[in-house]
């Protein structure tokens, strides 16, 4: 037994001895016995009671091949190192000391979940109540979250090198920060850790989570210390692939290399030049590389019998292994091929009790092609065309096929030099290797005088012939891999029809609330690209089913639904675990065949529900009775209610494990609990009390369930899942027609279109009809666009697309009348809505240029303070954590605009989302005076200030009608003065309250302020009641009519 095992077993023992010292007196001492299994993957802690036995799965840390520190034996995941912030006092741990402590000590500051007692506790004392194997499984829930699962997936070597120094960073506070505070702790942190940092981390979760990175990853790109611009992230360099070395790398990435963990990718010989064709982060490779292949390895767990053996070839859907309800596990990845590589056993934690496993393992092949996306180690990256490229003509070496065509342009505007001055050092080097040191600087002369003793022009140019013309261009060999296939991006019909098990779409262009209002600025009201879309609405018998759970609880009630006893119902113990025989629910609420229609369940005791007129007290929920009523007082409204209703069979209907076993959804674990705690009252084993908390936290669920931005009324009654659509990379196309889209013909037959068909097309987040375009299709048989989307020059370039990885969506129409509007509007759009396109699209325009040495102005960074280093990664960070609330803002003054604008003036329409899709993009600005842009939008659309919003570029008149909007509203509730605008957002700035935009919504559009926020059960009836203000509680309130009540509300 190793170190860490026996400290885990001593740990239990001590809860135990503890434990059974205070249940001793009373006669309840457990007899428990404990054991340790270990093996190379997993220490097993083993707990039994009598007949009862419960496994907890704990993964060991381990070094894999590459002296990285893993866990896992399906997936691997990187080990991170841990800071625990406690008291505001730091403290470094280790992977096994997280472990102990989760499991030992009182973490409910950090880990609110866990309650008061430690869960080692908390499982000992379950066993005194026949559920220990339950409160194991809860623990082994709790660990897999917040630490096993929460560990990044192991990836390249260098990645998981990566995340071996990845620091996290466990704080209560972190969590309950606002963003302009996390953002400054986030400043903070980096300034006292420096030189630490948060750039060199994923983009996400450097801003949003409580990460930093002990290394800085220019010291592991060749040139990077001193010439690679350090706002510029590196992380995607992590994940190169391929097969060859970099020819060109620093001293610590040699040391590492020297260890096994390298980039992987390509030596190549990369011209820089800007042509139409590698327009933005466009990337042209030579079509000679079109054989290559990268690999990944892939697990798949098979609760059964695999039916492959190592060493099988296999393709796209071949069935490796059938588990024990006899359901197949299918090898479901788009690749060329796959190879077996590897079949043992495994355990996985599974209701408490590790459950044996057999783990197939392949390698999973892919051939480069089309949509690939590749980044050099500098961090320059972009998506794959493949085109046959010319050739250079190299004084030394003669004439070299040409590998990559860059953009000469995208180098100089990131300033990520390290790639120039390793293609220079290629040409000087010659063939030889050349490792330098981390901290070397470079100058422009230096390089000229190296380049002229080489025999090469001191200008870094040579002679380069291509098929769109002769040009002198700086060139060498640089070092290229693979980061991601355009396999994983497609949607393929299969993939928009897929539904879970009610039946309901999972998948398909998700068109929302912001997504129609955009196309009712494109077409018009009354559109019929509109009504094809909500055509396909689902899930809204549901959402009403759902609200009628939560009408009981203000006494209304269904009158065609039973009323019935607890005891019509058996109920399964919580000690029995989580999972269940067919047989063994037969008769629970989970058996469908009991009131499939759904009934009404007596309570033994009447529930009240009371609501103070003044809101500050809060909502009070209780047992009926005269003390309750006393003890409430006057000024209120008061609800009881005697009964709880359970739904129908559809929403309690259990889930498949693959052991065979179901599992009870939500709904049905917490009506399970209701009757147990029902019958264990009825045998005073628990108080009134007791029973009443989980009847009100079955209700809160069923409201929570519905509201907020994932609930069920954003997602079925806000939204749709289209499902004749699909989404793939978007490239360049070769001589398409502006406006004009280039689909492969296997994705023109899931979509049902042909050449000359009109789509729409849509890039995320969509701020406005800019977002949302008309494209015509263009069908090719060409097996390089399998995988991608090809689209015309810079046609959407109003989309922001920039082909760095950018994925956009289609979408097919196919009544008569939606595919008729398409074409008018294609044809004859408003001229408003093209000024507007052609004007953004005009900001970005192909071109063809060199550069020389001199002209790309090679630059050095010096070294920063902490407090520099802290400032630049605060502004690196800013930009996806504000991201979401300016998103949120924007879409707020959405709704308040389209309560104030009728949609037939949609000159006012179109002109205030180019304004809303101004103060979107706002975030994406650099520092603008002493505030960044974003600052100087929001705040000056906070104050209602069009003269501010007009000086930072914004239209006069739409300015001017937005501003007349909010004061108007603000007026309502009692703020009519500048002062009092300027003091409310002041307030709103240093105490965290809501700004005005909020308030507004909160007051006056209640149904979208219902489904962003979590309300009391009542509160959010009240919010769906109101009349149709916008968009959003026009669709709810017409989701949740019947069918002969819609016809009545679409006709008014």
């Amino acid at each position: 037994m190793n170190n860490f095992a026996m400290l885990l077993k001593l740990t239990f023992e001590d809860h135990l001895r503890r434990m059974n010292s205070r249940l001793r007196g009373a006669g309840k001492a457990l007899d428990m016995t404990l054991e340790v299994r270990e093996d190379d993957l997993n220490i097993c802690m083993d707990l039994r009671v009598s007949d009862e036995v419960g496994t907890l799965v704990i993964p060991r840390m381990r070094k894999n091949q590459y002296g990285n520190y893993v866990i896992g034996d399906r997936n691997d995941r990187a080990v991170c190192p841990f800071m625990v912030v406690l008291d505001g006092t730091p403290q470094h741990i280790t992977y096994e000391q997280m472990i102990i402590a989760m499991l030992s000590l009182n973490m409910e500051d950090i880990f609110p979940e866990q309650g008061k007692r430690n869960h080692i506790d908390k499982i000992i004392w379950a066993f005194t109540q026949d559920r220990g194997r339950l409160a194991i499984g809860l623990c082994q829930r709790f660990l897999n979250l917040r630490l096993f699962n929460a560990l990044p997936l192991s990836g390249t070597p260098m990645q998981d090198w990566a995340m071996n120094h990845r620091m996290m960073i466990f704080d209560p506070i972190f969590d309950t920060l606002r963003p302009d505070e996390k953002l400054e702790y986030q400043r903070r942190k980096n300034e006292l850790l420096h030189p630490w940092g948060s750039i060199g981390l994923s983009d996400g979760a450097a801003a949003t989570r409580n990460y930093i990175l002990q290394e800085d990853l220019r010291q592991y790109t060749a040139f990077g210390t001193n010439h690679h611009n350090p706002i510029r992230n590196l992380y995607s360099t992590l994940g190169m692939r391929g097969e060859e070395s970099p020819s060109v790398i620093s001293e610590s990435a040699a040391r590492l290399e020297s260890e096994g963990i390298k980039r992987g990718g390509w030596n190549w010989m990369t011209v820089f030049l800007d042509l139409p064709l590698n327009f933005e982060d466009q990337i042209l490779v030579s079509r000679r590389h079109a054989g290559k292949t990268v690999t990944y390895d892939r697990t798949f767990t098979v609760f059964g019998e695999e039916a492959v053996n190592p060493g099988d070839n296999i393709l796209k859907g071949r069935v490796l292994g059938i588990n024990e309800d006899e359901s197949p596990v299918i090898f479901d990845i788009d690749c060329d091929h796959a190879e077996v590589i590897d079949c043992k056993d495994g355990d996985v934690p599974f209701d408490g009790q590790d459950q044996p496993v057999r783990i197939v393992t392949l390698q999973v092949v892919y051939t480069f092609k089309e949509g690939f996306k590749v980044t050099n180690q500098h961090g320059n990256k972009g998506i794959v065309i493949l085109e046959d490229l010319g050739t250079v003509y190299d004084p030394v070496r003669g004439e070299i096929p040409i590998d990559v065509i860059v953009s000469a342009k995208s180098v100089q505007k990131r300033k990520n030099f390290g790639q120039i001055l390793e293609a220079m050092a290629t040409l000087i080097n010659g063939n030889e290797r050349m490792v330098v040191p981390d901290d070397i600087h470079v100058t422009t002369e230096q390089v000229k005088a190296k380049l002229a003793a080489a025999g090469y022009p001191k200008e870094g140019t040579c002679p380069v012939r291509t098929p769109w013309g002769n040009f002198e261009s700086i060139c060498g060999w640089v070092h290229w891999g693979v980061t991601k296939t355009p396999e994983e991006q497609l949607w393929e019909k299969k993939d928009v029809t897929a539904t879970n098990q009610r039946g309901l779409r999972i998948r398909g262009n998700k068109v929302s609330t912001i997504e129609l209002k955009a196309m009712t600025t494109l077409f018009g009201p009354g559109s019929k690209v509109v009504k094809e879309i909500l055509s396909h609405r689902q899930g809204l018998e549901e959402v009403r089913e759902r609200l009628d759970i939560v009408r009981g609880m203000a006494g209304l009630y269904r009158d065609n639904l039973p009323l019935v006893e607890p005891d019509a119902f058996c109920y399964k113990p919580a000690g029995m675990g989580t999972f269940h025989t067919v047989e063994g629910l037969v008769g629970t609420v989970a058996d469908g065949e009991m009131f499939p229609q759904g009934c009404y369940l007596q309570l033994p005791f009447r529930l009240l529900v009371s609501i103070p007129d003044d809101r500050s007290k809060g909502i009070q929920e209780t047992i009926a009775s005269e003390d309750a009523y006393e003890h409430m007082g006057i000024g209120a409204r008061h609800f009881e209610f005697d009964r709880i209703m359970i739904p129908s069979a559809a929403l309690r209907q259990p889930w498949r494990h693959p052991t065979g076993k179901l599992g009870l959804p939500d709904t049905s674990t917490q009506l399970n609990q209701i009757l147990e705690a029902i019958d264990r009252l009825k045998h005073g084993e628990i108080k009134e009390a007791q029973l009443s908390t989980l009847i009100f936290r079955y209700l809160h669920h069923i409201s929570r369930d519905l509201s907020t931005k994932s609930g069920k009324i954003s997602t079925y009654l806000m939204a749709v899942r289209y499902p004749w659509s699909t989404k793939a990379t978007a490239v360049l196309g070769r001589d398409l027609e502006t406006n004009w889209v280039e689909i492969h013909k296997d994705m023109a037959r899931d979509l049902k279109v042909s050449t000359g068909d009109y789509i729409m097309v849509e890039r995320f987040p969509c701020l406005g009809f800019m977002s949302t375009r008309i494209q015509r299709v263009r069908v090719t048989d060409d097996p390089e666009a399998k995988y991608v989307i090809r689209v015309s020059e810079n046609s959407l370039c109003s989309m922001n697309l920039d082909f760095d990885g950018d994925v956009i969506y289609l979408m097919s129409f196919h009544t008569n009348a939606a595919k008729q509007e398409l074409k008018e509007n294609f044809h004859n759009p408003h001229p408003r809505v093209k000024e507007v396109i052609d004007r953004l699209n005009g900001k970005k325009v192909p071109m063809t240029r060199t550069m020389n040495l001199q002209e790309m102005g090679i630059m050095s960074f010096s070294r920063m303070t902490p407090k520099e280093h802290a400032d630049l990664n605060a502004t690196s960070l800013a930009v996806k954590l504000w991201t979401g609330p300016t998103i949120a803002l924007c879409y707020s003054l959405m709704r308040i605009v389209e309560g104030n604008i009728p949609y037939h003036e949609r000159d006012a329409h179109i002109n205030v989302e180019v304004l809303l899709d101004k103060v979107g993009n706002s975030v994406f600005s650099q520092k603008h005076g002493t505030k960044s842009l974003r600052e100087e939008c929001v705040e000056a659309v906070c104050l209602a200030d069009p003269a501010r919003l007009t000086k930072l570029g914004f239209p006069e008149k739409e300015t001017q009608q937005l501003c007349n909007i909010i004061r108007s509203y603000a007026t309502k509730l009692g703020i009519r003065t500048d002062a009092e605008l300027a003091a409310h957002y002041q307030r709103h700035l240093e105490e965290g309250r809501s700004n005005i935009i909020s308030t507004i919504v909160r007051r006056f559009h209640k149904t979208y302020f219902a489904t962003r926020s979590n309300l009391h059960p009542l509160d959010l009836l009240e919010h769906l009641e109101g009349e149709p203000r916008d968009l959003v509680s026009f669709l709810v309130q017409q989701g949740l009519k019947k069918d002969e009540e819609k016809k009545e509300l679409a006709a008014a």
